[in-house]
């Protein structure tokens, strides 16, 4: 205890600046809500009915966010393909994702 130690005080200080990126998020809109509309089908064998129906054909790189599509119908993609039954709908939501909605029955 009688003798002195050294004391050695380090601080750091760092300090980090970007420019502000545009969030890619705020720039998609809901560019419509109308029905999507299309001249091509495809004849689907449908599980829930047992039979085969004609599917409306969508392509995913023609459709525009909010737009609403009525099942039975296939939107297709190079890499892969949604199939929409007769008892869904499908909206592209502001993300550009696909929403499947289960179309309620009337009673």
């Amino acid at each position: 205890m009688g003798g002195l130690a050294d004391i050695e005080v380090a601080s750091w200080v760092v300090t980090v600046t970007t420019d502000a990126m545009p969030d890619p998020v705020t720039s998609l809109q809901m560019t419509t809500t109308k029905p999507a509309k299309t001249e091509s089908h495809r004849q689907v064998f449908d599980p829930g009915t047992r039979r085969t129906i004609a599917h409306r054909l969508y392509e995913r790189n023609e459709l525009t966010n909010g737009l609403m599509i009525k099942g039975p119908a296939i939107i297709v993609e190079q890499e892969t393909s949604t199939v929409i039954s007769p008892s869904f709908n499908a909206q592209l939501n502001q993300f550009g994702d696909i929403e499947l909605t289960r179309e309620t029955l009337s009673s």
